[in-house]
């Protein structure tokens, strides 16, 4: 057996020399390496504007890869058969004392080995960005086995096409074909057939690298592309064989068969029993500990039922990743958790509206024409009698934290009551909409009016805008607080009419301000400005035309995780918090045992107010002024009353206008966090926070540095590399001619 073993070794071996050998004395190795090395640096670094955006992902670099691999693998694999077949090579290479499946292997082995090489080649660009810091190894790591098995595949399947043809220009464009069709396979028309929707999805090579492009190992992907890459080698097989008229052995054909059985039984159980690995740094595609030990808590049945449109189950890989989550409660929690996928178009007769999930629009192309149909992507679940319902759930970024809060609601009875109080009398709650929708995920949710008594069962309290609060009203919120209550205040210094002149006053007489000097929280009047800052969009007329360009606006600082706690809960997964015009704060004596857990970069200053806060106006240069590093957040907790609270230097940082307009969703999962800490629900917040990962470079790399390590790592992935490989490959074409040159003179021969 040992024997055997090495035996077919080395004749794959052999196979592998040979065809190695032949690729890299022609031209093809190095051009495909190349441009297989130059077209993704220039995506990310030209088309992408990776050092611009500064998000620390290179997703949009190894995402267009598949694509170009549907290019070179056709290119490596035309001549792997057809020029043999055509120049009549093929029968001196089948004479060989091998069998025909190692021949293949070892071709295969070839081709795939150059991918790799090139591969290898790309490491480079996450090498030479490292610098930049906010990467996950984890997601680079599964991007690259996705990127191998699929290229594996794409070699095997184009041997089998240059194994049907004598031309390799027609193998190359006919494998390009294949698997283009094989990459785009998805779902064309919403509202056609199921099971064709169904095939499609299955054989997508697009679909099947998503999972690996989020930093996922999917045995099911793992089965496809192995399944696909071995039928195809098998079918190479066999047609060679029958191409030059061996017979095969009655042996032969059973062995095939069977291993043919084998196989299509071997994907159809991956379908079914799968394993996936997360190798994301926090696993944020798996069950958190929290979310296991709620399961395990559970004394009765919980009946999770998820209705979903087969229509979005073959459209969106979102979704199919929301069912793939809801079964894993499923899995982990055996008897105890009952998970049930119903499809709303088996059951026409139940009104989902009545259960409280809600209708989405889909258009749908049918035998009908175009027309909008209600779609439908909701869970309920049940217990005891009790039910929690989430409406519509469209993704799984925050699947985890909605549906163990509601397991968490339905098993304890009694949800938790929250309450936002805007202070501003320009403003209501209708302006605070973004909180509202995240809060009243996990919270009942009211709103206080001014002056109105806070009642005992309200478990936190959110004060917008704080710095309006009136004596009276702070004295109510205060009696809350002392009754063991916990407040979240937004308070700034001063005010600034956003729809008029952009200037900051300090407001006279802030009770507020007073009475969190005394808790322990010392809140300043000046605004704080820091290099680290967003830029804003600034209109400006040149020749008559109307441009936009980005201007650096200091008086909105960024605030990351170099300067957070590292052990309250709340900053312990930290993903940004972006503020408008703050002023700073910090801790002294008082009430509260106080700490401060998000503070400016060591660059940061001070301007006093009244001052005019247009982009360009004075005071946002910072020379002559002096820098320091100032606290924006801060906690505390009185013991003896087991009260809490918290202070954001930032009377607006949640307002819906600010918020869009910087895209700073960020600000609202900081805000939700505070709130479950007030409500002493921490194992909820590390849940929650889970993938709000913060993806921006490391503040420690100046702009400067960043532009300088982007410059280098384009010349050198982009340039240096592949003209390194041209020149390689001409230098390897230039000596094999000059070579066959001289061996044509009289008296020489071939070496």
């Amino acid at each position: 057996m040992i024997a055997r073993v090495r035996d077919v070794g080395r004749g794959v071996a052999a196979v592998v020399r040979k065809e190695t050998t032949e690729l890299f004395a022609s031209s093809i190795a190095y051009v495909v390496v190349a441009l297989f090395l130059f077209i993704p640096a220039v995506w990310l670094f030209g088309v992408t504007e990776f050092i611009a955006r500064g998000v620390a992902s290179l997703r949009s670099y190894y995402g267009v890869m598949p694509a170009l691999l549907i290019v070179v693998a056709p290119a490596i694999t035309m001549r792997s058969w057809a020029d043999e077949t055509r120049s009549g090579t093929i029968e001196g290479l089948l004479t060989l004392p091998i069998e025909r499946w190692q021949i293949v292997t070892g071709k295969l082995i070839a081709g795939s080995g150059l991918v790799a090489i090139a591969l290898a080649l790309s490491l480079l660009v996450p090498l030479t960005l490292r610098p930049l810091g906010g990467f996950e190894p984890g997601e680079i790591i599964a991007q690259y086995v996705g990127l191998v098995v699929f290229a594996v595949c794409a070699v095997a399947v184009g041997q089998l096409v240059s194994s049907l043809t004598r031309n390799q220009i027609t193998s190359l464009f006919v494998s390009m074909v294949v698997l283009l069709g094989l990459f785009v396979a998805r779902p064309a028309i919403a509202g056609g057939p199921h099971w064709l929707s169904a095939a499609l999805r299955y054989v997508s090579f697009d679909v099947r690298f998503e999972s690996f492009n989020r930093g996922i190992i999917d045995t099911r992907d793992l089965a496809y592309f192995s399944f696909l890459s071995v039928v195809a080698g098998v079918l190479t097989t066999r047609r060679i064989s029958e191409r030059h008229r061996r017979r095969e052995r009655f042996a032969e054909r059973v062995t095939r068969w069977m291993a043919a059985a084998i196989l299509v039984l071997a994907a159809l159980n991956a379908e079914v029993h799968s394993l996936r690995f997360d190798l994301t740094s926090d696993r944020v595609f798996t069950l958190s500990e929290a979310s296991r030990r709620t399961i395990r808590e559970v004394s009765d049945t919980v009946t999770v039922t998820y209705f979903v449109s087969r229509e979005l189950l073959d459209w969106y890989s979102e979704i199919r990743d929301v069912a793939d989550l809801i079964d894993e409660y499923s899995v982990v929690g055996g008897t105890r958790v009952v998970v049930r996928v119903v499809h709303p178009e088996d059951e026409p007769e139940r009104s989902l509206g009545d259960l409280g999930i809600v209708a989405q629009q889909l258009q749908v192309h049918d035998e009908r024409g175009p027309r909008w149909i209600d779609v439908f992507s909701g869970v309920r679940v049940e217990h005891l009698g009790r039910v929690a319902t989430l409406p519509v759930v469209v993704d799984s970024s925050t699947l985890e934290y909605d549906l163990t809060s509601a397991i968490r609601r339905v098993v304890d009875g009694r949800p938790l009551a929250a309450s936002v109080l805007v202070a501003d009398r320009t403003r209501s709650i209708d302006d605070y909409s973004f909180l509202v929708g995240e809060l009243a995920r996990t919270y009942s949710l009211h709103a206080v009016a001014r002056g109105e008594p806070i009642a005992d069962d309200v478990d936190v309290v959110f004060v917008v805008d704080a710095q309006s609060l009136s004596r009276a009203e702070v004295d109510r919120v205060a009696d809350y607080l002392g009754r063991g209550g916990a407040v979240l205040f937004a308070v700034s210094g001063y005010s600034i009419d956003l729809d008029g002149t952009l200037v900051a006053r300090r407001i006279a007489g802030e009770p507020v301000r007073e009475f969190l000097t005394e808790v322990g929280v010392v809140v300043g009047h000046d605004l704080l400005l820091d290099e680290r800052h967003q830029s804003i969009p600034v209109r400006e007329t040149a020749a008559g035309f109307d441009t936009q360009r980005l201007v650096g606006y200091p008086f909105w600082p960024v605030f990351t995780r170099n300067h957070t706690s590292e052990t309250h809960p709340v900053t312990a997964h930290f993903a940004g918090l972006d503020l408008y015009w703050p002023t700073w704060l910090q801790t002294a004596a008082g009430d509260f045992s106080v700490e401060t857990i998000v503070a400016s970069s060591p660059r940061a200053w001070l301007v006093e107010a009244p001052h005019d806060v247009t982009p360009g106006a004075d005071g946002a240069d910072a020379s002559g002024r002096p820098r320091g590093q100032f606290g924006v957040v801060a906690t505390g907790t009185k013991v003896a009353t087991g009260s809490r609270i918290a202070v954001v230097a930032d009377g607006g940082f949640v307002v819906d206008r600010l918020v869009a307009t910087t895209d700073s969703r960020h600000n609202i999962a900081f805000a939700v966090s505070l709130v479950q800490w007030l409500s002493s629900d921490d194992e909820m917040i590390s849940v929650r926070a889970r993938r709000a990962r913060s993806l921006r470079f490391d503040e420690g790399v100046t702009a400067d540095r960043r532009a300088v390590i982007g410059a280098w790592s384009l010349v050198l992935n982009g340039v240096v590399v592949p003209g390194a490989m041209l020149v390689v490959g001409a230098f390897v074409i230039v000596r094999r001619r000059r070579r066959v040159r001289g061996a044509r003179r009289p008296g020489r021969s071939v070496a």
